[in-house]
């Protein structure tokens, strides 16, 4: 092992060191909290299995924030949770789908309940592992053993599993959409993209690359299963809470309180713009934020997009899709740290590239720089420089992967642009004739054979 490998593997090493210092600190300090967020799922679904799914958002028409704003006393949801021998629970703030999704929990008691959705997102962690190394194009099935271990210690992960949130199964929808989609599997694909966006609508960020390659076939197929997906909700649910969430309560979340637990760039701008960073935020920052963040995503578009002389393989596509899971991470109005759990196949595919040095130092060195800032847990203001790393991260591999698809133009590179220079010259300084030899046919056998003009000229003349 050389040394510049040595030092790889030692750089590896501390980060690990210094990401399981962080569990450590998360379950330690947390440790009151763990399985919180489940009892809003629970209860969710009661509901829906009650017919009650006006009942999932309270807060619709009220003037708070749903997402830091606990549930009545007397509400009909707060009632369900303590029917059903929830003591505590926050209010459900997710599309009425994945209350729909967990309906078969709501025949089990509450604790049995709670240890079957640890064992489901614990499969799910390796699943997603397993699956993600297998994907054609990224050449990472002898990385299976550290995958599945950054996973596993990955601070995001942690966060998640304290909680009992839902990204880990959408890391295993998504990354189970990728390797579908790597294998020419568009309707498999598009299905597993539909049903995570469905779940939360972060993963519709994909639709922008896809935009980008004018992948039409995919685009249609995700459309489709999204009106398939639409006409389950209103069978299920009605028209009713579909509007309470789209019209009411999504366009209030993350606009009413600062939190320092929010890792966006929504909540960095606002901080910033506002100068605290608690209270509520000023009027014009929320605009500002998600103005920001859009500009962002479009300018992450552009980078993607693919002119109709050039070609993206797999490797390549795989990677664009990886980065706008990390961007979608960072712009979102509502990112926990637990939020992050969907940016692992971009940080795999960056410390693969690392490993085998194909990888430019400043962006190891921004992503080694976004690790530490995910690990960062006591001080929770310095996790606001997540966002602007992590999107920063995003922007040197989009460019990166710019330059190397652009690079086997033979017209666009510089070596391309030199050698076709130097054989029009070399072609024009030939004489006529040896350049008429060249053109000629090489084959013996169909190469015309050169005779004399006398020989021509005599031939003719004894025929008149």
């Amino acid at each position: 092992m050389n040394i510049s490998k040595r030092v790889v593997s030692a750089v590896f090493i501390l980060i690990a060191l210094y990401m399981l210092r962080a569990d450590w600190l998360l379950y330690t300090t947390q440790c009151a909290h763990i399985g919180e967020d489940f009892w809003e799922y629970y209860t969710a679904a009661w509901l829906v299995r009650g017919n009650q799914s006006l009942d999932l958002y309270e807060a619709a028409g009220k003037d708070v924030d749903p997402a830091e704003e606990d549930p009545a006393p007397n509400s009909i949801f707060e009632q369900t949770a303590q029917a059903h021998g929830v003591l505590f629970t926050h209010p459900y703030d997710y599309p009425p789908t994945f209350a729909d999704l967990l309906l078969p929990i709501t025949l089990m008691r509450p604790n049995a309940a709670l240890i079957s959705w640890y064992l489901l997102n614990a499969a799910a962690l390796v699943w997603a592992g397993l699956l993600l190394v297998r994907v054609p194009g990224t050449h990472l099935s002898a990385y299976a053993a550290p995958v599945i271990v950054f996973l596993c210690i990955f601070p995001a992960t942690a966060d998640c599993l304290i909680y009992a949130q839902i990204p880990i199964i959408l890391l295993l929808l998504v990354i189970a959409g990728i390797d579908l989609y790597a294998r020419g599997k568009t309707l498999g694909a598009a299905s597993l993209f539909a049903l995570a966006a469905a779940i939360k609508l972060t993963p519709f960020v994909v639709l922008i690359p896809l935009l980008a390659w004018r992948d039409w076939k995919t685009l249609r197929a995700m459309a489709l299963w999204c009106l398939a997906i639409l006409a389950a909700l209103m069978a299920v649910n009605g028209w009713g809470s579909l509007d309470l969430y789209f019209l009411h309560e999504m366009p209030k979340v993350a606009t009413k309180w600062i939190d320092p637990g929010n890792r966006s760039l929504d909540t960095l701008v606002e901080a910033l713009w506002s100068r605290s960073t608690t209270g509520a935020p000023m009027p014009g920052s929320v605009f500002a934020g998600r103005f920001l963040s859009a500009l962002v995503l479009c300018c992450a578009g552009w980078l993607s997009w693919i002119k109709r002389t050039e070609t993206l393989e797999i490797a390549g596509r795989i990677e664009t899709i990886a980065i706008f899971l990390l961007l979608s991470c960072c712009v979102a109005p509502l990112s926990w740290p637990h939020a992050y759990v969907l940016s692992a196949p971009a940080l795999v595919i960056v410390g693969q590239r690392t490993w085998e040095r194909r990888l430019p130092f400043p962006e190891a060195a921004v992503a080694l720089l976004f690790l530490l800032s995910m690990s960062i847990v006591r001080l929770q203001t310095q996790g606001w420089l997540t966002a602007p790393l992590g999107i920063t991260l995003a922007v040197m591999g989009l460019l990166r992967l710019r330059r190397e698809r652009r690079s086997h133009l033979p017209g666009l590179s510089e070596g391309g642009s030199s050698c076709l220079r130097n054989q029009s010259s070399k072609r024009q300084s030939q004489r006529p004739q040896e350049f008429l030899t060249d053109l000629a046919p090489k084959d013996p056998r169909i190469a015309p054979r050169p005779r004399r003009m006398a020989s021509t000229v005599a031939h003719f003349s004894s025929g008149m």
